[in-house]
Order: C-alpha cells, then structure tokens, then sequence
C-alpha cells in the first residue's frame, strides 16, 4: 500500500519528485556536515580538560539535568516552555525521520509505524504537536510581550526564526495528515492534531485536498532541513550539544581550575589567560557552543547584581560569534 508520504513525492510525476527528494536530503545533509566538521575542528583544537572519569554519576546525571531537565523549573514559566518543546523534539524527531525515509523510498519506519506500539505513539505524537505548537505561540509572546530583563543582548531574530519553524513543523504535519484522512486514509490511531488540521481543510474538494497533502509534505521536509542546518549556525546548537555537555559537566563544584591542565609550570605558559580561541579548553568551547541565551547566568553573577557592568552572558555570546566567524 502507498503511505501518504510516498503519494505526495511520487503523485502524478512517477519518480521526479523522488529524485528531487534525494537532491534535496544530500545537498542538505552535505552542507551540515561541512558546518559540523568546522565545529568539531575548533573543538578539537581546545586545551586538554580531564572529564572522562565518574561515569556512573555522570550518566545519572545526564538523566537528571539532561532528560529529566531537573532545573528547568528554576524559572518557572521559561522552564515548563523548554520542557514542553524539548520532549516535542524527543518525540517528534522520529516523526520527521519516518517521513524522510519514506520519501526517500526506503520505508525502514514502516513496519514500526504500522503495529500496535506505532497506533500508540501515533497519538502520543499528535499530543505533542499540540504541546509544542502551544508552547512556541507561547514562548514567542513571552519574548515579545513580557520582555524578560535577562534576554537582552540575546539573538532575538534567531529565536523567533526557530520558533516559528518549530511551530511550522507542527502545522504542516497537522495538515499533511488530516488531509490524508479526508481523501480515504485510514487514521492510525487517536490523532488530536489531524483533526484539528481537519477544521481548516477543504473537505469537499479531494483535488484541493491532493494539493494540500503534497505542499504541506514538501513544506514540512524543506522546513526540516533547513531547520537543521540552522542548528550549527546559531544559539540553538544546544540542541545537538546540551546533552554532551550535560555529561562532561564540573563534578567539583568550587575547585579553582589550574592555568593551564597538564602544565605545573606557570612560568612555562606563553601568556597568562587567553589570547586565542584554542586556548580555551575543549569543554569551555563546548560551554560556547552550547550557550541557550537565557542569560541565567548573569542573573546569578555576583558582580552584576550590584551593579557592575559585567554580562558573563554577553561574553559568552560575543566569544562563540567570533568563533563562528573564525571557523
């Protein structure tokens, strides 16, 4: 049987749009490879910084912080959002996937996606597309009403560019589905989210549906690629790195960090401090990389609640903005 997916690349073109498919996933993943590649290569050019012990509490940490986002909620509201949208992204990514492979011709989800357990997280993943297009509606009214003191100095065209592709995301797959099942699919599982897509479709014009099924499909793949090559490029590069990060985070909590690791010497340095990006250590341009702009930081800087001109935030951005620039 023909999925939806396969019906909107193939449709009345036979086998030109799946070759424009896989111009599109090759181009598209060629292009992050080389950004990624840039990346790692300042990454690997970083100071030594020993964080390859404690693996069990390290990993029980990732669960923690990482998956769990335990601190999240430190900030009530700005936390409940992130988790929201994080979850989103755990859920959905495999929704993403599924389509692709699908319009690659290489269904390999297909036999998931058509058992019980693919009925099962076919609601689920309705339920979270509700989530997440609420919490990005949300989140962007937070940012452009409410103003939280601490995201000045922020990137905020770049989040609200990513969270309106988020929100995009959620939106064509709400289309492309329920305009599935009113041209004759049969809706595998409870979908919430089809058929809210479903109010705002032409019911009873099948060729406008067919249109809709198509540009909703080929809307969401080039939204989703071009969501990921945005990752690398901007603050939202967390999304790749917070959980590495999360993992090799400091174990010691308030023990001074030596000059330099592996150098007893001082005096042998070059120069005290930094003068060059690859000076830092591999973990502080992780730190960099995954910076999220929240500007919790300088919420907690000593120096900046009583007043002093310091934005550890700032910094921070100001140092991956050259570094992005450099690499």
């Amino acid at each position: 049987m023909v999925s939806f997916s396969e019906f909107a690349v193939r449709g009345s073109q036979g086998y030109a749009g799946l070759v424009l498919m896989w111009l599109i996933v090759v181009a598209a993943l060629a292009v992050f490879t080389i950004t990624i590649r840039s990346r790692l290569t300042l990454l690997l050019a970083g100071q030594a910084d020993p964080r390859f012990s404690h693996w069990k509490r390290r990993f029980k940490d990732l669960i923690a912080f990482g998956f769990i986002q335990k601190r999240q909620p430190r900030y009530l509201w700005a936390g409940v959002i992130h988790i929201m949208i994080f979850w989103g992204f755990v859920v959905l990514g495999l929704r993403s996937l599924d389509l692709v492979t699908e319009g690659l011709g290489i269904p390999i989800f297909r036999p998931l996606m058509h058992s019980p357990l693919g009925t099962f997280y076919n609601t689920i993943k309705d339920l979270f597309e509700i989530i997440v297009l609420f919490a990005c509606i949300w989140a962007i009214l937070r940012r452009a009403i409410v103003k939280p003191a601490r995201y000045a100095g922020s990137h905020a065209f770049e989040a609200y560019l990513v969270l309106g592709l988020i929100s995009f995301l959620m939106i064509t797959d709400m289309l492309f589905e329920g305009s599935g099942i009113l041209l004759g699919g049969e809706p595998r599982g409870w979908l919430p989210a089809a058929r809210i897509g479903m109010l705002f479709l032409p019911e009873n014009s099948p060729q406008a549906l067919s249109g809709i099924l198509r540009s909703s499909y080929w809307l969401h793949i080039l939204a989703f690629f071009l969501f990921l090559n945005l990752l690398p490029l901007s603050k939202h590069f967390h999304i790749i790195t917070a959980l590495p990060n999360v993992f090799f985070h400091n174990l010691r909590k308030g023990a001074v960090k030596p000059a330099r690791y592996g150098v007893e010497d001082i005096f042998e340095l070059e120069s005290l401090g930094v003068e060059k990006l690859e000076e830092f250590t591999w973990k502080q341009l992780l730190d960099f990389y995954t910076c999220t702009e929240c500007g919790r930081c300088t919420d907690n800087c000593p120096a900046n609640a009583i007043g002093r001109p310091l934005s550890p935030k700032e910094l921070t951005i100001k140092l991956r903005d050259h570094a992005y620039r450099k690499y």
